[in-house]
């Protein structure tokens, strides 16, 4: 656990984690995503070396983890992704909502702040 931990933030190794996240087997990587991912996205997403991992994995999603996802990347968490300059991060969650049709107002929302550099927040009516 703290072994993965520590290869999401190093340079090298983190690249060793973006394989094993991209190549998961289907009942593997909800464990990976759980254990390592959900509720700690506000932290990785704007981390210099965890959010390219953190990338790979919004592309490999179900509809269930994605909504979950949405509701940690918005708000002030998406602002701080924004100004860490992790657009990369929310680009991934676009599409990824993009690929399995779901959650698009709250994509909208993300996108907004990526094409506009909102620093309000956006509501979709």
């Amino acid at each position: 656990s703290d072994y993965l931990n520590t290869l999401l933030r190093d340079p090298t190794a983190s690249h060793l984690l973006e394989t094993l996240v991209r190549r998961a087997p289907a009942p593997v990587f909800p464990v990976l995503w759980a254990t390592y991912f959900q509720d700690k996205l506000a932290r990785l997403a704007v981390h210099p070396v965890a959010n390219f991992v953190v990338q790979k994995a919004l592309g490999k999603l179900d509809v269930d983890s994605l909504g979950t996802a949405c509701e940690e990347l918005t708000g002030e968490v998406a602002k701080k992704v924004v100004k860490a300059n992790r657009l990369g991060v929310l680009q991934a969650l676009v599409d990824r909502a993009t690929v399995i049709q779901e959650y698009e107002k709250e994509v909208v929302e993300v996108r907004f702040l990526l094409t506009m550099g909102a620093a309000q927040p956006f509501k979709v009516l």
